[in-house]
C-alpha cells in the first residue's frame, strides 16, 4: 500500500511514544485505501489519520499583492486571502465514536467517518498575461530605479 522501509517503521512503531508519525504527504487516495484496509480488517484503534489541507494557486506568485497568503494552517493573512477567508476555508472531517467515562473506545460501537469538505472556489478577473507582463516591467524599473 506505501513504499515504506520496514525496518524505519518498526523502530518508530517500537518506540515507547504515545504518537509516532509514520508517513506524512500522503496521497489521498492512498489514505482512503487505509481507511478501508482498516475497515474491512476491523482495526478501529492504533492508527489515526491526520488530514491536512493547503490552498493552490495555479499562477504561483503571479499576483501575489493582490491575492496574499496564507498562514501554517492555510489562514488567510493578507489580501483577498485574509478578505474571503471564510468562504475559502472548507470544514475538517471528523471521527465519531463512543467512549466510556474513562475516555476509552467502546468497542461495540462503530465510529463514524465524516470527510472534509472543501471551501468554495473564487475566481478572480486578473488577466494573467497582463499582469505577467506589469509585474516583469515593474521589476525591471525598480532595478533601473533601485527602488
Amino acid at each position: 500500500m506505501f513504499e515504506l522501509d520496514y525496518e524505519k517503521v518498526l523502530k518508530k512503531v517500537n518506540k515507547k511514544t504515545a504518537i509516532e508519525t509514520i508517513a506524512k504527504k500522503v496521497d489521498k487516495d492512498k489514505s482512503n485505501e487505509l481507511r478501508v484496509w482498516m475497515k474491512n480488517e476491523n482495526i478501529t484503534s492504533g492508527i489515526n489519520i491526520d488530514e491536512d489541507t493547503k490552498r493552490f494557486y495555479p499562477f504561483n506568485n503571479l499576483a501575489s499583492q493582490i491575492i496574499g497568503f496564507c498562514g501554517s494552517d492555510n489562514q488567510g493573512l493578507a489580501g483577498i486571502e485574509a478578505r474571503y477567508d471564510d468562504v475559502l476555508n472548507g470544514e475538517n472531517g471528523k471521527i465519531l465514536k463512543m467512549t466510556d467515562a474513562k475516555g476509552l473506545d467502546i468497542s461495540d460501537v462503530s465510529e463514524n467517518y465524516e470527510p472534509a469538505k472543501d471551501g468554495n472556489d473564487l475566481v478572480l478577473t486578473i488577466d494573467a498575461t497582463i499582469q505577467g507582463i506589469a509585474e516583469k516591467y515593474l521589476k525591471e524599473a525598480c532595478i533601473d530605479n533601485v527602488c
